[in-house]
């Protein structure tokens, strides 16, 4: 078990070095190129600016300004509307009460 935990404690490091999916898409291509966002949405790279440590100085470092580009969509999807699941699932309860009621039959009353 601790083999396991040591493992994942120095790999997880190395995913600071993936390029997000955004980036990625843009790689080798110029400002303005069609690109598909992460979402799989239609988009178009854009130049952007990020800052970023710069260890050749020794430490601590410096930061510096690093342009790349990055996609952006272009066209906003429609937002999936949750009230067709909300009025189901209140369909779904009431019928699941109109099944486990049972009405009373008259009851004796004390005299």
């Amino acid at each position: 078990m601790r083999l396991y935990v040591l493992v994942a404690v120095l790999a997880a490091p190395a995913f600071a070095d993936i390029i997000p999916e955004e980036v990625a898409t843009c790689r080798n291509k110029a400002a303005g190129a069609a690109c598909t966002t992460g979402e799989g949405h239609a988009g178009t790279c854009i130049e952007t600016s990020i800052t970023r440590p710069d260890y050749s100085g020794g430490v601590p470092p410096t930061y510096k300004a690093v342009k790349m580009l990055t996609c952006v969509a272009t066209a906003k999807g429609s937002a999936r509307s949750m009230l067709p699941w909300v009025g189901l699932g209140l369909a779904f309860l009431a019928l699941v009460a109109a099944l486990t009621f049972k009405p009373r039959g008259p009851t004796a009353s004390a005299a």
